[in-house]
């Protein structure tokens, strides 16, 4: 880039720069629209009726984005909507999940449909198998692919002014293989934990320290691979009652300039000592759009519920987001 900025004049650079933006898939991030609500389906909870599951049918209409949750990086899966090998925990066939899917458009034309790779359990993101997830995704008919990554032991290391993590060049390497596999109208968003983008610059010191995330979206944001990324979730929560999430949306803002959603959890979160009331969520996730956020996240729908019954959070980030859209 150096050397194209001294032969050519700044107009012919700005019109490179403009091309450049336009080839990648972050340009068509227009699909992203203000005010988008993704929330992640648990598949380790069932309610089938009448041969569908009923409650991924009635997904409620605030809700843009649905997120399977979730597949194995290392999954196997040998077509014929096989669910067996995929490490989704549905309990009933994979014919009975397309016709789920295909109900809820019926239902919600507007709703995006993804499959979430990884979480807390799946870690063989070394072993990724991008053709078996871009297969699942087109038996399907998916909308998107979210990749939640969550590696166990990143090895992050603050090093000066820098932070490196073991895992960087991994999690680069696995969002190029999605994206060379998918084709380009499938959206590929990224779930960095909550302080994944602390430990430099402004955000050298920021806390809470010392936990598995801590900047391990760093070096993968700062990297030409980001492009590849239509939009990115904030898993703003486990992390203790001294986190700002307003704070972590600034640090995420600084490195990537794609739509982000703020995300939250009903209680009980699983590490330190805080839990969202709707009070908090409602006063976070205004400014948090006042502050250049794309929408929200939600992890879970049936969270603290169970089947049959969508958690209390929907209703609450739902109001934000029709204000949003106003």
């Amino acid at each position: 880039m150096r050397s194209a900025a001294i032969l050519c004049s700044s107009l012919c650079c700005s019109l490179l720069m403009l091309a450049a933006r336009i080839d990648s898939p972050l340009a068509e991030a227009a699909s992203i629209r203000p005010g988008t609500f993704a929330a992640y389906f648990e598949s380790w909870i069932s309610n089938t009726k009448d041969q569908l599951d009923a409650d991924l049918v009635n997904i409620p209409e605030p809700v843009t984005t649905v997120m399977l949750a979730f597949m194995k990086p290392d999954a196997l899966y040998p077509g014929n909507l096989q669910l067996s090998g995929t490490g989704l925990e549905f309990k009933y066939s994979g014919s009975t999940l397309r016709d789920s899917i295909l109900e809820l458009r019926k239902r919600n034309p507007g709703i995006r449909v993804f499959v979430s790779i990884g979480g807390e359990t799946y870690s063989r993101w070394d072993k990724l198998n991008a053709p078996a997830v871009a297969h699942f995704v087109d038996d399907f008919g998916l909308d998107g692919v979210d990749v939640d990554f969550e590696p166990p032991d990143p090895g992050c290391t603050q090093t000066g002014d820098s932070i490196r993590c073991r895992t960087d060049a991994l999690l680069q390497r696995t969002v190029s293989e999605l994206r060379a596999n998918l084709p380009k109208q499938v959206t590929l968003s990224l779930t960095c934990g909550a302080t994944g983008a602390y430990g430099e610059g402004e955000w050298k010191h920021a806390g809470p320290k010392g936990g598995p995330d801590y900047g391990t979206a760093v070096q993968f944001l700062r990297s030409r691979t980001a492009r590849d990324i239509n939009f990115l979730n904030i898993m703003a929560y486990d992390a203790g009652d001294s986190y700002n999430p307003l704070q972590a949306l600034d640090a995420f803002k600084h490195y990537y300039t794609g739509p982000i959603l703020l995300g939250f959890t009903p209680p009980p979160e699983d590490w330190g000592n805080h839990s969202y009331s709707s009070k908090e969520v409602n006063e976070l996730l205004g400014a948090g759009v006042e502050r250049g956020a794309a929408g929200a996240m939600l992890f879970s729908l049936r969270k603290g519920t169970g089947a049959g019954v969508f958690t209390s959070y929907v209703n609450v980030i739902a109001e934000i987001m029709k204000r949003s859209r106003s």
